[in-house]
């Protein structure tokens, strides 16, 4: 598993999930709460599949997922 910082956007919403979350076998794990209040992890499904790396830094990657 490796730590990444990640910020997820949603098409034609201001709001973004930004933090600390982990990539594992190709799927970002993200930890969240739900409405109900109780934590949950969120997994987002082949993210590296996604995403490629940025012109301007080697440690960054952008995508549409």
């Amino acid at each position: 598993m490796q730590k990444v910082v990640y910020s997820v956007a949603k098409v034609n919403r201001d709001e973004k999930l930004k933090g600390i979350g982990y990539l594992s076998e190709g799927n970002l794990l993200i930890p969240a709460i739900s409405k109900n209040g109780k934590p949950y992890i969120r997994v987002f499904e082949d993210v590296t599949k996604s995403c490629h790396s940025s012109l301007h830094s080697e440690d960054e990657y952008k995508g549409y997922f």
